[in-house]
């Protein structure tokens, strides 16, 4: 999917991004296993999205959805 980033105008391919921190989880897997079972469980459940690789941003549009909405805004 070809997405534009409304944030730096960015356009082409997304990429997957997963909130939180891989290296704070592995601490707490390390150090402490109940809440590396709960972190991990948090950030793969509300963390997932697909973003602008450019500035991680998760403003972005499907790129056909952005150039409609630019050829509804030069016409009206």
């Amino acid at each position: 999917m070809k997405i534009h980033c409304t944030t730096c105008e960015y356009e082409g391919k997304h990429k997957n991004y997963t909130k939180g921190s891989l290296m704070i989880e592995i601490a707490l897997w390390l150090l402490f296993i109940f809440p590396g079972v709960i972190y991990t469980i948090w950030r793969n459940t509300s963390g997932k999205y697909k973003g602008c690789p450019d500035c991680k941003s998760k403003s972005v549009v499907e790129l056909k959805r952005w150039n409609k909405r630019q050829l509804m805004k030069e016409g009206a």
